[in-house]
């Protein structure tokens, strides 16, 4: 069966035999790691450049270029399906074949071609991609086909997100137009609308576009809004800003009519921007379960699991995208001025390995400590050098503050892993090079809390020894947290409260549950990362065929 997005988990189980952890596991022998460099479409990435015929029709002509040497191309997102308000005449322009040797009508819509064309001359961009032509669009019915469209269709649907990101030049067409000066934001919603420099082209009437220059805000291309991006618009009036966007946006994919349903899994892949991938037609010849190869994709990505007790009714009566919007983690708190739902995007486990105890995953995990008043610290912040880097001056006197009340408690070497930060902050110099965004981000967390007097709490490495055995001292601070234990990375900004499982503990590998996020200023310079498990959800541990 093709696609079983609509059966519940018991379903699945009995269909396949299986226990639902079994199946998941099998699916992981399919994973594939993506990275830039292995992605040979962006060296030929096939394009168009614009020119008019002998009949006087306009005509794409092919050209191949490398991405990397030659990214001033147009990447162009728009609905297949014409909106009410757009005419549906197609054919007015001509699309060279692949081999050069002839030209036929293109499929795409005569309006949507006019607009982005029009758009091309003003910007004077040469070169135009398009889904529609530029990635094949046979398929044939054997799921593990080698042939040559096949094989490019599958490579293309893997590395669109790239070819929206390293272009200078993305694009959106909305077709339904503004009418009045009233500006609203269009209700239609695009798949690929996710990276923050892509242009969203609304059109609107001739009367308004005197009114539309006078703005100054929406660009000067005649008949056409020009509006940036912002990352994840449409799901800020949809989720709540501790939530993650993974689970609406496979719920969102799943409600259109893809026509391969397979084709799914690189849609849902490139929107989440997930580094590992899965041999979706060695899973299909295979006669793997799609719902749950969406699962595993999500889980090996690094996906968020509420894993201890629960009163959700029980999952095998859930379909997939309702079992991740009742058990996904959504207690993510982002920091201040930082976007929710974006920040939310980078909150994932890393190094994820899928096993029938839980999910694998590599972090720092702290034993929580002393509570540190700061309400008793001076409201009048000390002088502080002007910082040349990110923090701001008024969060380097905080933390200065809280460096000197560590110091006056006996914890000189939190104190001083403080000072050398902002030391190296004041002067310009990143000390913690592919964390120090992160990093950036908890300082001003802590810097913050101290400004609103709120309780923080240290925390030291759990099982970390000194040369003679001692425990080793604090070198981490959070907001106030309750006893435990808090799993800490920053490569994907995971800041998790867990409990710890002593009972299943077996020595080399800890247990662990989730209770809610902890931002905190962690500091583990010369310390690895600890393997854990988070053990499966008891829900999903029962489902099996015999139930």
């Amino acid at each position: 069966m093709d696609d079983d997005s609509r059966d519940h988990l018991l379903r699945i189980s009995v269909r396949h035999q299986q226990p639902i952890i079994n199946l998941l596991l099998d699916i992981q022998q399919k994973k594939e790691q993506r990275t830039e460099a292995s992605s040979k479409f962006l060296d030929e990435l096939e394009c168009f450049y614009i020119g008019i015929g002998k009949s006087g029709k306009t005509k794409l002509f092919r050209e191949w270029i490398r991405v990397s040497r030659e990214p001033n191309y147009l990447a162009l997102s728009y609905t297949w399906s014409p909106s009410k308000d757009e005419e549906s005449t197609k054919g007015g322009y001509l699309v060279q074949n692949r081999n050069r040797s002839r030209f036929y009508s293109s499929g795409v819509r005569d309006c949507v071609l006019g607009r982005i064309t029009k758009y091309m001359k003003h910007k004077d961009v040469q070169l135009l991609w398009v889904n529609r032509h530029n990635i094949p669009q046979q398929n044939c019915k054997d799921p593990q086909c080698e042939c040559g469209p096949c094989k490019k269709k599958a490579a293309a649907l893997r590395s669109m997100d790239w070819v929206y990101k390293k272009s200078n030049h993305p694009v959106a067409l909305l077709g339904r137009p503004i009418t009045t000066k009233k500006f609203a934001s269009d209700p239609q919603s695009m798949w690929f609308t996710g990276w923050k420099k892509m242009i969203l082209l609304i059109p609107h009437p001739q009367p308004l576009e005197d009114h539309k220059l006078r703005c100054k805000l929406f660009g000067d291309v005649p008949g056409e809004l020009c509006i940036q991006s912002i990352w994840a618009g449409r799901y800020k009036e949809l989720l709540d800003k501790s939530e993650p966007m993974d689970p609406a946006i496979i719920a969102d994919t799943e409600r259109r009519g893809v026509k391969e349903p397979w084709d799914r899994l690189s849609i849902v892949a490139n929107c989440c921007d997930y580094p590992v991938r899965l041999a979706e037609q060695q899973l299909r010849h295979n006669g793997c379960s799609l719902s749950l190869s969406m699962l595993a994709m999500c889980l090996l990505n690094g996906l968020i699991l509420h894993n201890g007790a629960s009163s959700d009714k029980a999952a095998f009566e859930m379909t997939i995208p309702k079992f991740l919007e009742a058990r996904c983690f959504n207690k993510f708190l982002s920091p201040p001025g930082q976007p929710s739902l974006t920040f939310n995007k980078g909150c994932r486990f890393i190094n994820v390995e899928l096993s029938k105890a839980g999910i694998g995953t590599q972090g720092h995990l702290w034993s929580l400590g002393p509570v540190i008043d700061t309400g008793t610290i001076d409201n009048e912040p000390p002088w502080v050098e002007n910082p040349r880097d990110d923090l701001t001056l008024l969060a380097q006197q905080r933390l200065t503050q809280l460096s000197c009340r560590l110091r006056s408690l006996s914890h000189k070497r939190l104190a001083e892993w403080i000072e050398a930060y902002l030391r190296r902050d004041t002067v310009g110099d990143d000390p913690y090079q592919f964390v120090g965004d992160y990093m950036l981000m908890m300082a001003d967390t802590v810097a913050s809390a101290i400004k609103e007097k709120k309780p923080l709490r240290l925390g030291r490495l759990r099982d970390a020894k000194g040369a003679r055995g001692e425990n080793v001292p604090y070198t981490a601070i959070f907001e106030t947290g309750t006893d435990g234990y808090y799993i800490n990375d920053t490569d994907r900004y995971v800041s998790l409260h867990v409990r710890s499982d002593e009972d299943q503990a077996n020595g080399s590998v800890t247990y662990l549950y989730t209770k809610r996020w902890l931002p905190g200023l962690c500091f583990f310079k010369g310390y690895p990362r600890k393997e854990v498990i988070f053990p499966w959800p008891q829900a999903l541990m029962d489902i099996k065929p015999d139930l």
